[in-house]
């Protein structure tokens, strides 16, 4: 059950920090490792039974957990089991207190719960939320060292990040009153149906330019080399390895097809947008003498 890949990893969150604290501190790496090899195992499993969208019977119902998987999503959650492991497995030669590295821990399997989230979801606002879930993880993790650099990565992350969630949460809202729901296929259906046309194009353009923000792309990349410069091995790892990725080219490919419609403005969009940013990038590569950075 797709739930699961939310419930299982809160329980172990949960289990790890019991008041055994001193014993769960020396297994909790061992906790998170069993936790992303299960999830990559299960990526990689097709079985209708588990991956049947019918939730967790009351309990789905209650917290309104539907999700739905298609080829994309199972190929993103098994990114998502990698990138950790890998992550995580970095943390263990390069983060050498015990508490530091203990915190580490809890704070990637929620930016997982954050991940998995953004990945299974149907639904807009469910999809700011696990948004909002990951993006707070990341910048704690950019400051993990509370140094300077991490400081000021983190705090630059948070101001544009900050006004990425206000054009988002907008936008949502705005495709609220047109579709009267939040679901992937009622504004799909609202849109197809040319409902008040100069509003839904004001929210599609702040939708996009909100994820423009969680991606890094030109121009609002400002915040992205000084937040990799200064975060510590595995948080580089982690953000530029899956977070940007999923936080805003997956979620930008899944809202463009599943919900806005490949339409020629959007193409125009994307197409510019991308281009700039190769080409920005690029150039801007040239001139680094930091490698991280470059």
């Amino acid at each position: 059950m797709p739930s699961l890949f939310i419930l299982i990893p809160l329980l172990v969150v949960i289990a790890i920090n019991m008041p055994m604290h001193r014993f769960m501190k020396r297994v909790a790496f061992w906790f998170a490792v069993a936790l992303f090899i299960t999830q990559i195992s299960y990526s990689l499993s097709h079985h209708p039974a588990f991956w049947a969208n019918n939730g967790l019977g009351e309990l789905d119902s209650f917290f309104r957990m539907k999700f739905s998987m298609d080829q994309m999503s199972f190929i993103m959650l098994l990114c998502i089991g990698i990138v950790s492991l890998a992550s995580l497995a970095v943390s263990r030669y390069t983060i050498y207190d015990d508490g530091a590295r203990f915190k580490f821990i809890n704070l990637l399997i929620l930016g997982s719960i954050g991940m998995c989230g953004v990945v299974m979801t149907n639904d807009m606002f469910s999809l700011y939320v696990f948004l909002e879930i990951t993006a707070v993880v990341s910048f704690i993790l950019i400051a993990f060292q509370r140094d300077a650099c991490g400081l000021e990565g983190a705090f630059k992350y948070l101001i544009l990040s900050s006004v990425a969630t206000i054009m988002i949460l907008s936008a949502t809202a705005i495709l609220l009153l047109v579709s009267r729901d939040t679901s992937f296929e009622s504004i799909r259906a609202a849109l197809a149906g040319g409902k008040a046309d100069w509003l839904v194009a004001s929210a599609i353009a702040m939708f996009l330019c909100g994820l423009f923000i969680k991606a890094g792309l030109v121009p609002f990349h400002g915040w992205l080399p000084d937040a990799y410069t200064s975060a510590p091995a595995p948080v580089a790892i982690l953000l530029a390895g899956i977070i940007t990725k999923v936080a805003g080219v997956y979620t930008l490919i899944r809202v463009t097809i599943s919900v806005f419609g490949m339409t020629p403005p959007i193409q125009n969009i994307l197409l510019a947008v991308g281009a700039l940013s190769v080409l920005t990038g690029a150039f801007a590569a040239i001139g680094q003498k930091d490698f991280k950075r470059m």
